[in-house]
């Protein structure tokens, strides 16, 4: 089991001398008390309040299936999610490097006549393929004529004319653009340059492109050594907030719920040390969820096993579970569960 103090770098810095967090706020209108609790029924009466436990989405797409180099090793993946493969609807394969990716791409029009894969290759939705996108964007000429959907994943560390032409150019082409926000977030200056790259890149409202995923923000590298009574009053925690409702205005800008780096997931059935830091994990995603779900409401927020590339490697369905245990916990209704495990990562990748 991970020890809280290997990851000293996710603390909390000290409160810095700045000013002008709060008041960048953008005035924007919250979701109502409705999106956290179980409304009445016609007649009146109180609807029973579900079990979270008992609450699970009619079908999962789980936009990040991870350590899939070739589509034999694809089954790796379904005996780690076995406990809600029969649900998995759909899948889309985080390739591990360009070279995996273009292999995917050219094996996959065979694996789809096989036999002995075609239920599993009916579910894949897409391929990510990971390109800088701090480099000039091109698309290998081994991908061009993809038979399967492709989402272009890059990490993004700093803002600049090259990034935000490369993002432009990966959504002119119908790509679905992943961001994997891999800069300090305890700074002003990253969300900044994060808001400044999706304004030159992003079309106006009148131009449907595909949408951008933003990953490693929910939940973020942030904050997991400062004791949580300190966290929500810190000014680090208030600018998540903050710039959290700022992305949401960009409306083809979706966020990715995925696991932390904060260490391995803990298991759902352990000793109870495991336990204890379970309990510590939900009490600390539901903080950073809960401002999410805010900004961006459920429909906007898209279920992934695999979150940010430095995450430690974690059992597929040990991060499900507590993902859905989070959401079913807000005191949601069914439709909220199905849209965020199941409806947006069809409509964001199938589309």
């Amino acid at each position: 089991m991970s020890s809280y103090d290997d990851y000293s770098r996710d603390d909390v810095p000290p409160t810095p001398h700045t000013a002008g967090v709060g008041a960048r706020r953008k005035h924007t209108p919250k979701l109502p008390l409705s999106a956290f609790s179980v409304q009445g029924s016609s007649s009146g009466f109180p609807l029973p309040t579900p079990d979270p436990s008992l609450m699970l989405p009619v079908s999962i797409v789980d936009a990040g299936v991870s350590g899939v180099s070739t589509w034999e090793g694809l089954s790796e993946w379904w005996t780690k999610a076995a406990d809600h493969a029969d649900r998995t609807s759909g899948i889309v394969v985080q390739a591990p490097t360009l070279e995996a990716a273009e292999g995917l791409v050219e094996l996959y029009p065979g694996h789809m006549l096989n036999r002995a894969y075609t239920a599993t290759m009916e579910k894949v939705l897409a391929v990510s393929v990971p390109i800088d996108l701090s480099e000039p964007f091109s698309l290998p000429e081994r991908l061009s004529k993809s038979e399967v959907h492709l989402a272009i994943n890059s990490p993004f560390k700093s803002a600049s004319d090259t990034y935000a032409k490369g993002l432009q150019a990966v959504l002119e082409g119908g790509h679905v653009a992943e961001i994997e926000v891999a800069a300090d977030l305890t700074t002003d200056a990253v969300w900044d340059e994060l808001e400044d790259v999706l304004s030159k890149a992003l079309p106006s409202e009148e131009q449907k492109r595909k949408p951008v995923v933003l990953k490693n923000l929910l939940p973020p590298a942030l904050g997991f050594q400062t004791p949580l009574v300190k966290l929500l009053t810190h000014p680090v925690y208030k600018a998540y907030q903050d710039h959290i409702t700022t992305l949401s205005l960009f409306p083809s800008v979706y966020v990715q719920f995925g696991p932390p780096e904060w260490g391995v997931v803990p298991a759902e059935k352990g000793n109870e040390e495991v336990q204890k830091e379970r309990r510590e994990w939900k009490r600390r995603i539901k903080l950073y969820l809960g401002p999410v779900v805010e900004a961006f409401g459920f429909s906007r927020i898209i279920y992934s096993s695999t979150g940010s590339s430095k995450a430690p490697i974690s059992k597929a369905s040990d991060w499900y579970t507590l993902a859905r245990e989070c959401v079913a916990e807000m005191g949601v209704e069914q439709d909220a569960l199905d849209t965020v495990f199941g409806i947006n990562g069809l409509d964001v990748y199938k589309a």
